[in-house]
């Protein structure tokens, strides 16, 4: 079976439906840190903003929930929040063995006089200053 995941993923490493199933097998036969590395690796080949990472992040929290790790969970269910607000937009090349490009966001150009500070406003964040 794992062969056949394996395979399964060589062919398409965005399949969300057999990443997820094969963790749940995994995970139904004790080798729930087998489940936890595939879960790590598949996340690093998608973009953060994308449904099906957030599908992967989602079935992963459920993971350890089922497993009864409530603070795995927990620092699943965090991880996926502090990555889907971050302020970079990453760029996952399809070709390469899990290499990601990051690059800052900037204010669409009409944005920028929406965003210029009044003699009375306050600032509290600038855009990339992450």
């Amino acid at each position: 079976a794992r062969r056949c995941f394996g395979r399964a993923l060589d062919a398409d490493n965005f399949n969300v439906a057999a990443v997820t199933a094969w963790t749940q097998m995994e995970q139904d036969i004790g080798n729930i840190h087998d489940a936890r590395m595939i879960f790590e690796r598949v996340l690093r080949r998608f973009a953060s903003t994308s449904d099906d990472k957030i599908a992967i992040w989602r079935a992963y929290e459920l993971m350890e929930q089922r497993a009864g790790n409530m603070k795995e969970s927990q620092s699943v269910y965090q991880r996926s929040i502090r990555e889907s607000m971050s302020t970079t937009n990453e760029v996952v090349l399809p070709d390469g063995p899990d290499v990601v490009v990051q690059r800052r966001l900037d204010p669409p150009p009409d944005m920028k006089d929406l965003l210029k500070k009044s003699a009375n406003e306050i600032e509290v964040i600038r855009w990339g200053s992450a």
